[in-house]
């Protein structure tokens, strides 16, 4: 249920930034790319086989074992003679029956067992099957909801990181254009070096704020990448 409150959540928030990828475009990317998912995906199948081997316990077991013995031992031979439906009027002469020569016997048995009762051990054992695959499904969950909140997170992080460079971008060509009008103003005799300096020092400050949110936007972009566990092509400015 958690889940499906923040996908509803990702489907919302549908940011207009310059990025290659929407909001739930980077959700699905995520999840489907991230190797946390993957793996907590093989835990989950890991633990439906192994209830499928717990209810194996219930089922009969069918056995077929194969034999062959060659002796020339008279107790041998005459039993097996007689287990073959082979024994035959010449085989009562003493000489035969003292010193017989060597015989093959060929056995294949086919067994089915069934197990009656064992004291709830196979239904103890599928339980405990079934409750360590809701564990791994609830943890697939859990991990799930924290991706996608990440993912969300990162995205609108990056979105406003890049609404806040353009706006320090714009503030640095506004102060670029003040101190050349300034200057000319300066030039005309209009103004003083004063004037001048103090927009030189408000145009230092703007693009000292442009480089601190370039960083600022190259930190963000890199925490979606890692949540992604892919590398976005960066937006253009």
């Amino acid at each position: 249920m958690r889940l499906c409150v923040v996908l509803a959540l990702a489907a919302t928030f549908q940011v207009q930034a310059q990025q290659k990828l929407s909001l739930r475009e980077a959700v699905q990317l995520a999840l489907q790319q991230n190797k946390s998912i993957t793996a907590s995906q093989a835990s989950i199948d890991a633990a439906a086989s192994k209830v499928n081997q717990a209810r194996a316990g219930m089922f009969p077991k069918l056995n077929y074992s194969e034999s062959i013995t060659r002796s020339n031992n008279p107790v041998f031979v005459f039993s097996s003679l007689l287990t073959q439906h082979r024994f035959a009027e010449s085989n009562f002469d003493i000489y035969a029956l003292n010193r017989p020569g060597f015989l093959d016997n060929f056995q294949s048995a086919a067994t089915i067992d069934q197990t009656l009762f064992d004291a709830g051990q196979t239904r103890n054992a599928v339980r405990a099957s079934q409750l360590s695959r809701e564990i791994a499904a609830e943890d697939d969950l859990a991990l799930r909801s924290q991706l996608i909140f990440s993912v969300v997170r990162s995205y609108l992080d990056v979105s406003l990181a890049e609404q806040a460079l353009l706006a320090a971008v714009q503030a640095v060509k506004s102060g670029e254009a003040d101190l050349e009008r300034a200057e000319q103003v300066r030039t005309a005799g209009m103004s003083t070096d004063a004037d001048v300096l103090s927009i030189r020092v408000h145009l230092a400050r703007v693009r000292g704020q442009q480089i601190r949110r370039e960083a600022g936007l190259a930190t963000a972009r890199a925490a979606l990448n890692d949540a992604l566990a892919c590398r976005l092509k960066p937006s253009p400015n």
